[in-house]
């Protein structure tokens, strides 16, 4: 059953990686994937919500910040040395490989844990934004998939611990939010 999910994963790299290369996800997809790119969406969120929300953005921006602290250290941690999976960029001679293959290891994509527990926990919160937030985390995701260094299965599982993440923070965000947020009674 392993060597066929394995299998499947590293067919679904392929036909992602190699099949749907072209010159714009050449261009676009690493500077998606880059730390910095990704660390500059998840700062201006933060300024956004600290600067134009008010306290609900502050409690916001912090439970965004314990959600991506404890999804990163959960997948590479934890998870990672766990699973000890090899990225493909080391192991799959036709890989597409856009960007430099980390030494680092595969399963649980970080990128994808991260964008999705902040995803999770900010559609919670904010819900007319969910459909911005899900996208940017699946586009990230994708781009670790097409730019060679980490294969379907690790970025969906990145999502999965990702969200468990947010909707977790999310609870705690709910009992803070609900002690600090709720309106003040008329005194009289």
């Amino acid at each position: 059953m392993i060597d066929w999910l394995l299998d499947l994963d590293k067919t679904l790299f392929l036909l992602l990686n190699v099949k749907l290369a072209n010159p714009l996800f050449d261009l676009v997809m690493p500077l998606i994937t880059h730390r910095w790119s990704v660390r500059g969406v998840f700062i201006a969120i933060l300024l956004y919500l600290l600067i134009f929300d008010g306290k609900r953005g502050r409690f916001a921006a912090v439970a965004a910040v314990l959600a991506v602290a404890i999804a990163d250290q959960a997948a590479a941690t934890i998870i990672k040395p766990i699973v000890s999976r090899i990225r493909p960029c080391h192991l799959i001679e036709q890989v597409h490989i856009l960007v430099d293959c980390s030494q680092g290891l595969s399963f649980p994509s970080a990128h994808a844990t991260n964008t999705a527990a902040v995803a999770a926990l900010l559609s919670l919160i904010y819900s007319k934004a969910r459909w911005y937030l899900i996208g940017y985390a699946a586009l990230v995701s994708f781009s670790r998939i097409s730019v060679g260094v980490h294969y379907p299965f690790d970025v969906i599982g990145g999502a999965i611990i990702g969200v468990a993440v947010g909707i977790a923070v999310y609870q705690f965000y709910k009992l803070g939010a609900g002690q600090w947020l709720k309106p003040k009674s008329d005194p009289l």
